[in-house]
């Protein structure tokens, strides 16, 4: 039987705020185990390291998360890193080697932190990932979360909604695959890296880049930036709003831009085999992109620029 317990903070200020959580496990990674451990059973509220089908909470003002790291032997139920999270998870001490992940088995996983983290999902099955906030430094390239899985089972969708996160961006990482990436929010930076397949992509606000090697099924812009840097395939993609940039060297079988802006000036030679253009901008570098079939709707207006050095 898993009993579940209710932890209440009531925070004083103007007006009197009760914050309230359900789970059956809380970290606070210092309370009297080896600080940031999470194999030690009085780092946890109540004590005891999380069992199979525990949930798993990682609230505010809890500690590092930097010991016994591998805990893919454990199926819990969700993992939740709360807002405001501003702790680390996982190591990393060299961008010559790996970072070491806090590799958990569970059923969930949503994230909301503030510090670097770095988490590898060992679920067997398919995993809903949903990343509400991570932040970073304003380093360039660096991110707030890094995500992987171990290749035993994949991302069912994985919803962004604000900050800095990479998926499968080291080159050693498994091969691996997101079905659904969904990036909601203006403020949301994610990048796919060269080992992950991303069989759906949507972008409605935010900015995604795609190092992938392996095909994207189905595309779909609607705001923010889209930008394919790597050589896997395009099945079929559709842009609607935003800016999709195809500058990677992947056959793009299908592209129907109906608003927004499509462009393929840049990077490797690259073949878009149909091309439907009805309303939005269209840029093409004839130098470096063909275009098999080219489709445009003429009840709209739309303008062909040629230039030649």
């Amino acid at each position: 039987m898993i009993h579940r317990l209710i932890f209440c903070f009531v925070v004083a200020c103007t007006l009197e705020v009760s914050i309230c959580f359900a789970a059956d496990k809380v970290w606070w990674g210092g309370t009297g185990g080896s600080v940031g451990d999470y194999g030690v059973a009085a780092n946890w509220q109540p004590s005891g390291v999380p069992g199979s089908g525990d949930n798993v909470y990682i609230p505010v003002g809890s500690n590092v998360i930097s010991g016994t790291l591998n805990q893919s032997g454990v199926s819990i139920g969700t993992f939740i890193v709360e807002d405001g999270y501003d702790s680390a998870i996982g190591t990393f001490t060299s961008s010559a080697a790996s970072p070491s992940y806090l590799q958990i088995d569970c059923t969930s996983f949503t994230f909301g932190g503030t510090e670097k983290c770095f988490i590898e999902l060992a679920h067997s099955g398919a995993i809903n990932a949903n990343v509400r906030k991570a932040d970073t430094s304003p380093t360039a390239g660096e991110y707030g979360l890094y995500l992987q899985t171990d290749g035993s089972g994949t991302i069912g969708t994985l919803a962004v909604t604000s900050g800095y996160v990479a998926f499968a961006a080291f080159g050693d990482d498994p091969a691996q695959t997101v079905a659904n990436l969904r990036v909601s929010g203006s403020s949301a930076i994610v990048l796919i890296g060269p080992n992950a397949t991303t069989t759906n992509v949507d972008n409605s606000k935010g900015t995604i880049t795609i190092d992938s090697d392996n095909t994207i099924a189905n595309l779909e812009s609607d705001g923010g930036t889209t930008n394919i840097r790597g050589i896997g395939a395009i099945t079929a993609a559709t842009v609607n709003g935003g800016t999709l940039i195809h500058e990677g060297s992947g056959t793009a079988t299908a592209v129907n831009v109906d608003g927004g802006t499509f462009t393929a000036v840049s990077g490797p030679p690259k073949t878009i085999t149909t091309l439907t253009w009805s309303t939005g901008t269209v840029e093409i570098d004839p130098e470096l992109t063909t275009v098999t079939n080219l489709a445009i709707d003429t009840a709209a207006p739309y303008q062909i620029i040629t230039t030649k050095d």
